[in-house]
């Protein structure tokens, strides 16, 4: 090695470069490249990946949850945030639901089962996550967007905006216009 050289001057005579295991991470560090790992992760193991999640999805990469959700932190995102726009459903803060959608799930399911969804039925189909235990549960306490229907049972509200067809609230009904 020449005297009074540095490693990095050895290294770059003539601006030639060694590309480290850092360089290559960085360079793939993409928002792009991230959905595209979380959805292969999602794809083998039907979740969204979390920092302490296994390496699924990032074979051959060098690269981990852990750290993703660092740098994507860093930059103004998450892991968590990621997931919501690729499909997941946020546990801590669930979608708001109005009454006209609940309305129409309860006459999709009433179609599709031939009897009226109850507080234990179990999961609303076509939606992970969400069951009409919560859905009872929302309506009762309020919140969700369902701050209307507050103190509202979930039978109560089958039978009077369902089955009797009732206008739902902040709704009028058009002259006119028979019930179902």
């Amino acid at each position: 090695m020449p005297k009074k050289s540095s490693l990095r001057a050895v290294f770059t005579p003539g601006r030639q470069h060694i590309t480290t295991r850092s360089d290559r991470l960085k360079k793939q560090r993409t928002l792009k490249n991230v959905k595209a790992w979380m959805s292969k992760y999602h794809s083998a193991t039907g979740e969204f990946p979390g920092e302490r999640s296994k390496r699924v999805g990032l074979e051959g990469t060098g690269e981990t949850w852990d750290r993703l959700n660092r740098w994507l932190v860093k930059h103004g995102s998450s892991l968590v945030k990621i997931s919501t726009t690729l499909g997941a459903r946020n546990k801590s803060r669930p979608p708001n639901v109005t009454p006209r959608w609940l309305r129409t799930r309860v006459r999709e399911h009433i179609r599709a089962a031939g009897a009226k969804p109850e507080r234990r039925t179990g999961a609303v189909t076509g939606y992970p996550g969400e069951s009409w235990e919560n859905l009872h549960s929302v309506m009762v306490r309020g919140g969700r967007g369902l701050d209307s229907l507050e103190g509202t049972t979930l039978a109560q509200f089958v039978e009077t905006y369902c089955v009797r067809n009732e206008p739902l609230p902040g709704e009028s009904r058009k002259k006119g216009r028979k019930p179902r």
